[in-house]
């Protein structure tokens, strides 16, 4: 009686360890698949860090030659304004001149 009560209790406590060697594999799956995951987000992560980074230079930089583009506009207009008056003022001499010369 005793020998089939322990081959009785050998026999649950097989599929118990049967279970638990399952519910481990399991386990051991839903490591893996996790372990999959964060190693994709961590690269994303990093992609979209570099990618930010690089925004970020582009942009300093964009915003540097529009600024030296803006020096050069104001720099263009103030020469323009220059010849502008120089012109007038040569228009008025010439117009002086030949005033004068008609007089």
């Amino acid at each position: 009686h005793m020998y089939r009560a322990t081959k009785e209790d050998l026999k649950v406590k097989n599929l118990i360890l049967m279970d638990l060697d399952k519910q481990a594999m399991e386990t051991f799956g839903k490591l893996k698949t996790c372990s999959k995951k964060y190693e994709r987000m961590k690269n994303q992560r990093n992609k979209f860090a570099n990618l930010t980074q690089s925004s970020s230079q582009a942009l300093a930089e964009m915003k540097e030659k529009i600024k030296i583009l803006q020096n050069e506009v104001e720099i263009l207009r103030n020469e323009a304004q220059a010849k502008d008056k120089s012109c007038q003022e040569e228009v008025r001499l010439l117009q002086n001149e030949q005033n004068t010369r008609d007089a």
